[in-house]
């Protein structure tokens, strides 16, 4: 369906764009587990001296925060991209549901 200001919107390409957007949430969700389980099992970044001892636990809370923030957003992404999945589901019903009002409402033509 073609709109006045030149916008084309079709069933094929919102299941594409929400197929894309979910895959980027997944992907994202997958790099912050990565970068989460990065520093498990190594030493100490900061050492165990009194600068290290202040430093440590501020970048560990930090970092927590940052990860938690990321995993909120690949979250929000993924369900941006179910939401375009529903809207292009219904943009198909309803095309089809127009369609079938506009053929009942053209009587038979009898030749």
């Amino acid at each position: 369906m073609r709109e006045p200001d030149g916008i084309e919107v079709s069933h094929a390409d919102l299941r594409a764009a929400a197929e894309g957007i979910v895959s980027v949430g997944q992907n994202m969700a997958v790099e912050v587990e990565i970068f989460g389980a990065e520093p498990a099992g190594r030493p100490d970044l900061w050492g165990d001296g009194d600068l290290g001892s202040l430093i440590g636990p501020i970048y560990a809370q930090i970092r927590k925060e940052a990860l938690d923030a990321y995993a909120a957003l690949a979250d929000g992404i993924r369900e941006a991209g179910t939401a375009v999945g529903t809207m292009s589901v219904n943009h198909a019903v309803a095309e089809s549901a127009a369609e079938e009002v506009a053929a009942a409402a053209v009587p038979d033509q009898v030749v």
